[in-house]
């Protein structure tokens, strides 16, 4: 979330048009999943033929304690074909969080979020939860932007001790959030690479598909 995201009405053309201070437009509807993801499944490494699936939900979705939240768009991506190498069908999780434009307070703490997730990785005694070990990440400039990591979760929140990459990122009002498991063949700095380049694509896609205010 690269600067405060404070909804502002303009009149342009005689359509009120919703824009943050970096002058982008918000969303007011998101893309499906086939339309967000598209050919950025077949970049998932070891996938065959990824098929990806999933809705937009309003119902039951747990209010967001910082930003007002409309809705949430959940996808996932899993192997249908037979030569996929890999162990899991489930080659990678895709969620973004629509929040409210007009919510100035909550956009300013959307940002507050992204810059405080940045400072614990920057400085790891900041999270003292103990729930994973933190194995790398980077900051990356998806959307108004990022960040990518790699973390190994403890045996209290993993049966296995198993190794996610995640990434999040913000565009406008709205908070993109995506994990992929490691396995064992996997090269991590390549993960990294993937990860950043899927986020990056993410955004795109978003901002190509989404409809605006």
């Amino acid at each position: 979330m690269a600067s405060s995201i404070a909804a502002t009405i303009l009149l342009i053309a005689g359509i009120i048009v919703a824009v943050n201070v970096s002058g982008g437009r918000a969303y007011a509807d998101l893309p499906t999943c086939r339309q967000l993801i598209g050919d950025l499944a077949d970049e998932i490494p070891g996938a065959d033929r990824p098929d990806v699936d999933g809705d937009f939900e309003t119902e039951g979705v747990d209010d967001d304690y910082i930003a007002e939240l409309e809705g949430v768009l959940n996808c996932e991506i899993t192997e249908s074909g037979d030569s996929g190498r890999r162990d899991s069908s489930l080659l990678m999780s895709v969620s973004l969080l629509l929040h409210d434009h007009e919510d100035e307070r909550g956009m300013r703490n959307l940002q507050h979020d992204l810059d405080d997730a940045i400072e614990d990785f920057e400085d790891p005694r900041r999270d003292d939860e103990g729930s994973f070990d933190l194995l790398d990440w980077e900051a990356t400039g998806a959307g108004d932007g990022g960040y990518i990591s790699l973390q190994q979760f403890s045996s209290t929140y993993s049966d296995d001790g198993s190794t996610l990459g995640m990434g999040n990122f913000l565009s406008q009002n709205v908070w993109g959030a995506y994990s992929y498991e490691l396995e064992d063949r996997d090269d991590e700095e390549e993960i990294l690479e993937f990860l950043a380049s899927f986020g990056e694509g993410l955004a795109r896609q978003l901002r190509s598909e989404a409809e605006f205010v």
